[in-house]
């Protein structure tokens, strides 16, 4: 009767525990957008109409959108695709070639859809990997996720980091497509 009872407490402890992680593990996300971007049109998307109206200004005032696979950074399995916009270029010094603009990440997993708004700097690559020109990184002192659904959702806030290269040579010189290989944290409130 005890050894049952222990395997019974053993069990609902277990099952608590991981039903804990379960819920973490959907709050607090890392994944990695890597390969080519392929220029899209946003606004034609089946999600751009429940998006909030200011994500919809963002999206539609974007200089261009990309699309990218969008792995798991552990295992490198594809968990989806990342929309990427980018908007309000501001050249911080024309003799340095860095800047400031606006991106609206747009994380659409299998299973619930993820969108969030960033003030992101881009930097020229001094050292390191010849395929990366540019460093990109946003860290939000506030809540920038813009809206969630699915598994995600509702939205509750919460903030999306970034940190990451991109190869920027075709997009500069005629518009083409650009390289990614950036880390999106995602913390869920």
């Amino acid at each position: 009767m005890r050894t049952m009872f222990n395997a019974n407490l053993l069990a609902l402890v277990m099952a608590v525990l991981l039903t804990g992680n379960a819920h973490a593990d959907d709050r607090n996300i890392v994944v990695a957008l890597l390969g080519t971007g392929v220029p899209i049109d946003a606004t034609t998307m089946p999600i751009f109409d429940a998006l909030p109206m200011e994500v919809q200004d963002n999206i539609i005032n974007s200089a261009a959108c990309f699309e990218i696979p969008m792995y798991n950074l552990t295992n490198n399995r594809q968990l989806g695709t990342g929309i990427d916009c980018l908007a309000h270029f501001n050249f911080t010094d024309e003799s340095i070639p860095e800047l400031t603009l606006t991106d609206t990440v747009i994380l659409q997993f299998h299973s619930g859809t993820i969108v969030a708004t960033a003030d992101v700097t881009v930097q020229q690559n001094l050292t390191g990997d010849p395929n990366v020109t540019h460093l990109t990184g946003a860290f939000p002192i506030e809540d920038n996720i813009d809206y969630a659904d699915g598994r995600f959702g509702p939205n509750e806030g919460g903030r999306i980091r970034l940190s990451g290269g991109v190869d920027m040579a075709d997009f500069v010189a005629n518009g083409g497509p650009i390289g990614f290989n950036c880390i999106f944290v995602v913390d869920l409130n």
